[in-house]
């Protein structure tokens, strides 16, 4: 059966409908997911901004914590150099006086040494440094009194000598013994008392 000039134009355009009715909704298909597409990326655009200000507020946050932190540190630094130079210079002045002090006694010790083999007295033996600690001894005064010794006789310097054991209460050879035999007998040693004496 031959189809005629009408019948194709018929059947052409039947095609061309259905064609474009597809089409249609096709199009229609892509517009909604375009629409769709649409919607995510202003989502994602609102998320991307949402975003951006928490990523900020958390690098200036960052950035006042590191200041706070520099600063604290910068103080707590600070003080703990401040309390090690402190330290450091009580130390150093400990050590100076320490110096002095040794130096004093051992011009102390020299002196006495000096003194004591002039005299020549084999009973008195130098004074430890700590003994001289104790006493109380002080650099000053002996300095002067070895100058004032130097223009003295040595009679008086035994004397002078003698009596400043006696007021540091030191046991001092230096005393004066009694000159006959009355006397010592008569002497009564030291911690000891006298005997009572009875006719026989």
């Amino acid at each position: 059966m031959a189809f005629g000039k009408k019948e194709r134009e018929a059947v052409s355009l039947q095609i061309t409908k259905t064609e474009n009715e597809k089409l249609k909704a096709r199009v229609g298909e892509l517009e909604g997911e375009v629409e769709r597409l649409n919607r995510e990326l202003e989502r994602y655009r609102k998320d991307e901004a949402n975003i951006a200000k928490a990523l900020l507020f958390a690098q200036t946050r960052v950035e006042e914590m590191n200041r706070s932190a520099e600063k604290e540190f910068g103080t707590v630094r600070q003080a703990y150099l401040r309390e090690l130079h402190d330290l450091e210079r009580g130390i150093r002045q400990r050590r100076g006086e320490l110096k002095l002090l040794e130096e004093s006694a051992a011009r102390i010790l020299a002196g006495l040494q000096k003194d004591l083999a002039q005299m020549g007295d084999p009973e008195e033996t130098p004074l430890p440094m700590e003994q001289m600690a104790i006493a109380g001894v002080e650099s000053k005064p002996y300095t002067a009194y070895l100058e004032e010794e130097q223009n003295q006789p040595v009679e008086d310097s035994r004397e002078e000598l003698a009596r400043l054991c006696r007021e540091l209460g030191i046991v001092s050879g230096l005393e004066q013994e009694p000159q006959d035999e009355g006397e010592k007998k008569g002497e009564v040693m030291k911690g000891q008392e006298a005997m009572p004496e009875y006719d026989a």
